[in-house]
């Protein structure tokens, strides 16, 4: 959601009506005007979250684990427009746990970045996201607030996703507890963890 080190809890599953009022309630940040397509790339080898939106490839890093809550770091320089050199292959190879050869051509669009992957490693598996985003902000003792992510995935299944992102972990872990904590029904997931199992053709 914003670029440099944070601190994360997702989950997904049936948000009550309840829940989905307190956190409608909450100052609106960003709303996406139309549902946003992320397309990822998974690999049963993979070490870094990696998709392509729009006309750029993105990398996501896990970084630490803190029971459901998780660190991650999006580093604004691996938000990568196209064409794609090869020094963003070799890392997009790395992080997918791919050898790759040198394309034949230069990779001018995410189609033909697309194609190249799926002739070289056919154990890569495309997952397009679609999903509907509303983003809010909770109150923080401290500067910033906490970035609340209300979603609704549309495919590859219909299910709704809570986040919130704070680079500090107590005070994400207390806007948890007044946010979300009485919520049992939503499974805490990564998005690469969630991408894993549609890729396996599971539903969460």
């Amino acid at each position: 959601m914003t670029f440099g080190c944070h601190w994360e809890w997702r989950g997904f599953g049936i948000l009550p009506d309840a829940t989905r009022k307190r956190i409608s309630r909450l100052p609106l940040w960003f709303q996406t005007p139309s549902p946003t397509l992320d397309i990822y790339l998974w690999t049963p080898t993979m070490i870094a979250n990696v998709k392509l939106r729009g006309d750029a490839l993105k990398f996501k890093r896990f970084i630490a684990r803190e029971g459901p809550f998780e660190c991650w770091l999006e580093d604004e320089t691996e938000l990568i427009p196209f064409p794609l050199g090869d020094e963003v292959l070799a890392m997009l190879a790395e992080a997918l746990g791919l050898t790759l050869p040198p394309p034949d051509r230069l990779l001018t669009r995410p189609a033909a970045l697309l194609r190249y992957l799926q002739q070289q490693a056919p154990v890569l598996q495309v997952v397009p996201v679609r999903k509907q985003r509303w983003l809010h902000h909770y109150h923080a003792p401290s500067p910033p607030p906490v970035i609340v992510e209300l979603s609704e995935v549309l495919g590859p299944e219909s299910v709704a996703s809570l986040a919130l992102e704070h680079p500090q972990l107590g005070l994400l872990q207390a806007a948890h507890a007044a946010l979300a904590a009485d919520v049992p029904n939503l499974q805490p997931l990564s998005y690469m963890e969630a991408v894993s199992c549609w890729a396996q053709g599971r539903r969460l």
